[in-house]
C-alpha cells in the first residue's frame, strides 16, 4: 500500500447535516476532494453508511453513484466501518476503517503524523 504523504494526512469528515467530504483538496497533489451526503440504512444484513455522490463511480472503481459501509462497531469514541474495494490491481479485497475524533486519544496513533 502507498504510504505516501496523501495516505497518512488523509481526512474524512462525516457532518450532521448529512454531508461527508475529505481533505485531499488541502494537498496540492493528492487529487480533488471528496464532497457527498450519508444516510444509514439498516436491514436484514445490518447497519450501513450509504455514501452518495457523483464523484464514487470514480473513486471506487463502481458503476453507481453511492456506496455502502457495514458499520462494525459504533461509540461516541469510535466508528469502524467494513467494505469491499477494488484497490489498485482490480483484487477486491475487504477494508476496514476505523475513525476517532481528532481529539480523541489514541495510543500509538502519531504513526500518521
Amino acid at each position: 500500500m502507498n504510504m505516501g504523504d496523501c495516505f497518512l494526512s488523509y481526512r474524512i469528515s462525516y457532518l450532521k447535516e448529512m454531508k461527508v467530504y475529505d481533505n485531499n483538496g488541502d494537498f496540492s497533489e493528492c487529487g480533488p476532494s471528496l464532497k457527498a451526503s450519508w444516510s444509514l440504512v439498516t436491514n436484514t444484513n445490518g447497519s450501513f453508511i450509504k455514501v452518495t455522490g457523483e464523484q464514487l463511480p470514480k473513486l471506487f472503481n463502481i458503476p453507481e453513484n453511492y456506496k455502502y459501509f457495514q458499520i462494525d462497531s459504533l461509540s461516541e469514541e469510535i466508528l469502524n466501518l467494513r467494505f469491499e474495494h477494488a484497490q489498485f490491481s482490480g483484487k477486491k479485497s475487504i477494508i476496514i476503517d476505523h475513525f476517532v475524533p481528532e481529539n480523541a486519544l489514541v495510543e500509538n496513533r502519531d504513526f500518521h503524523y
